[in-house]
């Protein structure tokens, strides 16, 4: 395999705003059961496992799917063409060995400090799958790819772990390799 093509996406998105205000729930005595989210933004964190379980409504899916993509343009629209197939797309993370910690509350993303007692127990294709899939759907979008079929498109998916020591630094790097 011959590399082609590194596509960086740096400091990529980790969460979607899927409201402007999150709603008051009340408990049966009428007192409000969220006090502290009332009225703060809601956030769904990106994360294939929530699509693979059931676990989110089609039209969230269809919300994060479109933010992710429009947050990938960006750095796929101004590609060129690639002319020789077919290829094999693979992927790298670049994130913190807590990446699966990240969290948002009260209308923030909250990163906690890495710890030398943490013991890593997030998967990466929770991470990298929908990546990977929005990533070659963006490469047709904007032409780079005349489709995401196996005529053009040999091998995708994969996303490989590659360690950095701080939230700031990380990154999705795409490697496009012609067979």
């Amino acid at each position: 395999m011959n590399l082609v093509r590194t596509i960086e996406v740096p400091e990529f998105i980790t969460h979607i705003k899927v409201s402007e205000r999150r709603r008051a729930k009340y408990k049966p005595s009428g007192e409000i059961a969220n006090p502290r989210a009332v009225g703060t933004p809601r956030y769904e964190k990106i994360n294939s496992q929530k699509i693979y379980s059931g676990n989110m409504t089609p039209m969230l899916r269809q919300k994060v799917v479109k933010s992710m993509k429009l947050f990938l343009a960006d750095h796929v629209m101004k590609e060129t063409p690639l002319t020789n197939f077919p290829v094999v797309i693979r992927g790298e993370a670049h994130v913190p060995e807590n990446y699966g910690d990240v969290r948002a509350s009260k209308g923030e993303i909250h990163f906690p400090l890495l710890l030398d007692t943490y013991i890593a127990n997030w998967d990466i294709d929770n991470l990298g799958y929908l990546w990977c899939k929005c990533f070659n759907d963006c490469l047709v979008e904007y032409s780079i790819l005349p489709d995401d079929n196996i005529r053009y498109v040999k091998g995708s998916g994969e996303m490989m772990y590659m360690g950095v020591d701080d939230f700031d630094k990380r990154k999705l790097v795409f490697n496009i390799f012609e067979l």
